[in-house]
């Protein structure tokens, strides 16, 4: 790593994703590591009815658990025909214990029935959530809920005596000390008939951008980047660390 990388901690457990984002975010001055290389525990329930409320969800849990400057996506594949199903529940498509190859079965299954290009068109979304120190906090440094609820307690804002409460309103000093950001990227195109390529992960063997021949597995990672809703995203992200 170069000596000035800022690290970068991705919420997830995927090593896909991991290298995935370190491909787009080479030569920008960060280094991500996964979430899963500091705790065991990173299974974040994720109860949000939308993809933003289930990136902060999981971002903020990445940052105060390591302290570091954490970011977390939530992607959803909308197919018109599906009425934008699955979307935010795309991950856990065919149930809590189906994984990927039983996303894109079931998905297969639902659009049996659509059989032109335009019967199948769709959507990958991604929102992506940043949170890290406040930059203009004059500390440089963020809480993360370290003081005690006793402590807490001893606020002139606190009722005395109120745990629970205190505890709540030191949350929201913490995270008004937090730099957070949302970033948004879409990438159109449709669901083919049958899997194609062995790259990528998720719905990509059964994913065509618009404008592409290919699948987003049957692509270089390069271009696949370049167009992806994920690399969209974080042109964006990449913009506004810049400014």
């Amino acid at each position: 790593m170069h000596q000035r990388d800022k690290t970068l901690v991705l919420a997830t457990g995927n090593p896909a994703k991991v290298r995935e984002l370190n491909e787009l975010l080479d030569g920008h001055g960060w280094k991500v590591r996964a979430l899963s290389e500091f705790t065991e525990d990173i299974d974040v329930e994720e109860t949000g009815n939308t993809l933003e409320e289930n990136a902060e969800i999981k971002a903020r849990f990445a940052f105060e658990t390591t302290g570091l400057p954490s970011l977390a996506d939530d992607t959803g594949l909308e197919v018109d025909a599906l009425s934008g199903r699955p979307g935010v529940h795309s991950a856990r498509y065919a149930g809590p214990h189906g994984g990927s190859e039983q996303n894109r079965k079931k998905l297969l299954e639902e659009l049996a029935g659509a059989t032109g290009p335009a019967q199948r068109t769709a959507r990958f979304r991604t929102v992506l959530i940043f949170i890290g120190p406040d930059p203009d906090n004059s500390a440089g440094v963020i809480s993360t809920g370290s003081q005690s609820a006793a402590q807490a307690e001893n606020d002139p804002e606190d009722d005395p005596g109120q745990t629970a409460n205190a505890e709540q309103k030191q949350r929201n000093r913490d995270r008004k000390q937090q730099h957070i950001r949302r970033f948004d990227g879409v990438c159109e195109g449709q669901i083919i008939t049958q899997e194609r390529g062995t790259g990528g992960f998720g719905y990509d063997p059964l994913f065509v951008p618009e404008g592409y021949d290919e699948t987003f597995a049957e692509m270089e990672p390069a271009l696949k980047n370049s167009i992806s809703h994920r690399g969209r995203a974080l042109q964006k992200f990449l913009k506004d660390m810049a400014g």
